[in-house]
């Protein structure tokens, strides 16, 4: 049941204090994202190329539909299936229109209600809170319990560099010995370290 758990576990956002955030100047079309950008980068050797799909993201299932994923000019995504873990880079024409699309994001994950399923006994929290990666960034996490006991969570890691904006998502089960905030952070943890490659090289990207 854990691991049934942790795949409906949905990613996270956060937006505090976005609105209060000033929103770039739009500026030329930036080209797309190199083939050669290493959006493994972290994880092994020998998984799948990047593909020019949508990584499907969970919605707050309160009925309001799925969260915004806008494709913009150019998108890539890679997975890491035997550790529940995916990436996707896209590119957008300007500045400002990837920032509205992060923001966006971060915000519809914000406003997530705890929900509770209506045929099993869980239930999902989101939590949202701003990071430092990138020229913006949040991580979300939906902590997943069951019988009310903390099961697992599927966190993200949402990064806005230019007029590109990274999700990197990955899943969790929990195990005994820590609370579940101290996995989630670790899992987080994970994630920046394992992405730095990657925010560096879109870092040295133009736009």
């Amino acid at each position: 049941m854990r691991t049934r758990a942790a795949l409906l576990l949905a990613p996270l956002l956060l937006l505090a204090g976005c609105a209060a955030t000033p929103v770039p100047a739009a500026g030329p079309v930036v080209p797309r994202a190199p083939a050669e950008l290493p959006l493994h980068a972290g994880w092994p050797d020998g998984l799948r190329s990047p593909l020019p799909v949508t990584m499907d993201l969970p919605s707050c299932d309160d009925g309001s539909g799925p969260p915004p994923n806008r494709p913009g000019a150019d998108r890539l995504s890679a997975h890491w299936g035997t550790r529940a873990r995916g990436r996707q880079l896209t590119t957008y024409d300007d500045r400002a229109e990837a920032a509205a699309a992060a923001r966006r994001l971060a915000s519809y994950y914000h406003r997530c209600p705890v929900t509770t399923s209506r045929e099993l006994p869980w239930t999902t929290t989101t939590t949202v809170r701003p990071d430092t990666v990138g020229d913006e960034s949040w991580t979300v996490s939906l902590r997943l319990d069951i019988e009310g006991a903390p099961a697992g969570a599927t966190t993200l890691l949402v990064v806005r560099v230019g007029s590109r904006v990274l999700v990197d998502q990955a899943g969790t089960t929990f195990g005994a010995g820590r609370t579940a905030a101290a996995q989630v952070a670790a899992v987080v943890g994970d994630q920046r370290r394992r992405a730095a490659q990657l925010v560096t090289a879109m870092e040295d990207l133009p736009g």
